[in-house]
């Protein structure tokens, strides 16, 4: 475990689970969503952030509005942002400290 951890792969793995446990875990509002409300013959569209966990549908209890459940769908923003945090963190993560061993590695 201990060598998984200093190696920079293991580490930009242990964030990317990190930032899934916080994510699942606490309902942060992060991603930007459209939510479309119908029924009937009536549309409503709202932009709005949501979580992670709206995003695949789970606790959807926070964006019912007079008992309409809303298709939630993420706008170019909210792919950004989903992109970034949780696949382009752990990479830099992992390119600050593949530098730094490299760089360690030279000055032996």
């Amino acid at each position: 475990m201990k060598s998984l951890l200093k190696s920079p792969f293991g580490i930009a793995i242990a964030v990317f689970i990190f930032l899934l446990i916080v994510f699942f875990v606490f309902s942060i509002p992060t991603y930007d969503a459209l939510l479309v409300f119908e029924k009937g013959l009536v549309r409503f569209e709202l932009n709005q952030k949501v979580s992670l966990l709206n995003l695949l549908n789970m606790k959807l209890d926070d964006l019912i509005v007079n008992g309409i459940l809303p298709k939630v769908s993420l706008n170019g923003k909210g792919i950004m942002l989903l992109i970034i945090i949780h696949i382009g963190l752990p990479f830099l993560i992992y390119i600050r400290f593949k530098a730094a061993n490299d760089r360690k590695k030279l000055d032996e």
